[in-house]
């Protein structure tokens, strides 16, 4: 859960700073790859923490926590 997490930390960002770099240079392809690769690194974040979440909803419900 960790990695996927600082993954896609480092993905947003490194997406964001090729972002940048394509737009004050006038890279097209590279802006756009940017944004494509910050996307992605959502993407992974929310999937993470959905499984996270997910995960400690199960551990709830074995242990007997706090019923909803």
């Amino acid at each position: 859960m960790v990695s996927s997490t600082l993954s896609s930390i480092a993905a947003i960002t490194l997406g964001g700073v090729l972002t940048v770099i394509g737009i004050v240079k006038e890279i097209r392809p590279m802006a756009i790859a940017g944004i494509v690769l910050a996307a992605m690194g959502v993407i992974v974040f929310i999937a993470a923490f959905i499984r996270a979440w997910r995960s400690l909803k199960q551990d709830e419900k074995q242990k007997g926590g706090p019923a909803r």
